[in-house]
This record gives structure tokens, sequence and C-alpha cells, in this order.
């Protein structure tokens, strides 16, 4: 155990050395001050009186906006912001991983230390997946806390949509690194990784499509891959709705999503265990 931590911390620092960490944390934190001094918010019992953008008022139309409603539409949106942002710069921040670990010397080197293939693959893993989980606790946790400040409302939907999210990339990236082991190319692992989400999406509204289909064996072969790759946009509307505060429904989506992702990650790690390096 005490080995498998060493890689993920060495993964972890590894990331600070190429200012990826801190990129996310410089980010995050921006992000933060800008919802912590750009937005000011006037709540007189429980309703939003005015609401203020760098100063200047923003008109409600006359309406009265209760801000329990204000604070779950708010977490909503930031969590569907996170959601699509946070995936797409956390897979092009850490499409590397595996090349960089395959380069000669490099993997000479690893190979080198009295761990196993096995382990040292689940390390990067793990390594990568701490490097995402830290920065969006930080943001996800800062988010929660300034609107629970400044309007005095703690709802815990965010909280619950952050570890949906982590979740999300963690499937993502047991399948990055799949791709990244057998290709040792990291833009090939980012264009099949990007290539992976309108794909999932088309196969969301298969059903409008085969109504037109006349060979039932085209819409066994829909279904099957629906069920086989990630539900990126079900597990979205999952994530939605516990932001939103509202019961998530049927979680099959994004269980059959988590064996997708742990599925790629034992190929992945039985390809690097027989390969000669």
């Amino acid at each position: 155990m005490s080995k498998l931590l060493a890689v993920v911390d060495g993964t972890i620092r590894e990331s600070m050395a190429k200012y990826t960490f801190l990129a996310f944390m410089l980010m995050s934190t921006l992000m933060l001050m800008l919802l912590t001094f750009a937005v000011n918010l006037d709540v007189v019992d429980g309703v939003l009186a005015t609401a203020r953008l760098f100063g200047q008022d923003i008109h409600l139309g006359g309406q009265s906006v209760s801000i329990d409603q204000l604070v779950t539409g708010f977490q909503t949106t930031v969590a569907g912001l996170l959601f699509v942002v946070g995936l797409f710069l956390s897979i092009f921040a850490t499409a590397n991983l595996v090349p960089v670990m395959l380069e000669k010397g490099y993997v000479d080197l690893l190979l080198s230390k009295p761990l196993s293939r096995p382990a040292l693959f689940l390390g990067r893993y793990l390594g990568a997946l701490s490097v995402v989980g830290i920065n969006l606790f930080y943001l996800v946790v800062g988010v929660w806390s300034v609107v629970g400040i400044k309007t005095g409302v703690w709802r815990p939907g965010v909280l619950k949509a952050g570890l949906i999210i982590l979740l999300t990339y963690g499937v993502i990236l047991g399948f990055m690194m799949m791709i990244g082991v057998i290709t040792r190319s990291s833009s090939i692992t980012i264009m099949l990784t990007y290539f992976l989400f309108p794909v999932t999406l088309f196969l969301a509204f298969r059903e409008g499509l085969t109504v037109m289909l006349t060979k039932r064996v085209f819409v066994y072969l829909l279904d099957g891959l629906y069920w086989m790759l990630p539900k990126t946009k079900d597990v979205f509307t999952i994530m939605a709705s516990l932001a939103a505060g509202k019961p998530a429904g049927s979680l099959a989506p994004l269980l059959t999503s988590a064996l997708f992702g742990a599925g790629c990650l034992a190929l992945g790690t039985l390809y690097f265990t027989r390969k000669d390096y």
C-alpha cells in the first residue's frame, strides 16, 4: 500500500512540476474571487430584493425572487458548467499521463522499482484522479460556502453534483488510460476521448432513430452500444437533479458507466502488464 501511495504522490508532484495542478487551482481561485466580489445580493425576509453584478444593478422585472429558488438555480447552473467545462479541461490536462510514463528512459526507471505493474498503473490512475479531485473539492466547497454566506441558505445540491462529476471523470479517465497505453499518443487519447461524448449523446437519442430502421439487428446494435458505453447525457441529468435538490431517479446509467470505466482500466492494466518495454 505504501508503494502504491508513493506512485500516487509522485503523479501529484509531477502535475505540480508541470504546473497542471497549479493551473487548476488558479482558475478555481479566480472563479471563487469573481463570485465573492462581483456578485452582491440583498436578501429581505427570504426574498431577493436587489442584485448587483460588478456594481451594476440587475433588473428583476418587478418580480419577487425567492432566495431558495435563486440558490437552487445558481447551484444547478454552476454544476452544469463544471460538468461540461471541468471535464473537458481535465481531459486535456491529463491526457498525457500514460504516454509520458511510457517514454524511453522514464518507463525503464519506473519498472526498475520494486513495484508490480498493475500497482504502478493503478497508482497513475489514482494520482490523476486525486489531482482533479482535490481541485474539484476546493472549487465546489468554495462555491457552496460563498453562496451560503451570501444568502444564508446552505443547500447540499452542489456538493452532491461534485461527487457525480468526479465519478464521471473517473470513468473517462479509465478510458483514457486504456487508449494511452495502447497508442502511446496524447493526441489520439484526446481525440478519441472527446469523440466519445458526441457518440454517447447520439446513442442517448437512439429511440427516435430506431423507429426508422427496418432490420432489428441494427436496433440491437444501437441498444448494445448504449448500454456498453458511458451515458454522459443521463449522468448529466442525474447530476442536475441532485444539484437542484430533486430525486436522482434511476441510477442504472451511472452504475453501467462506472462498469465501463472499470472495464477500460482493467484492459489497460492487462495490456501494460503483458507489454514488453
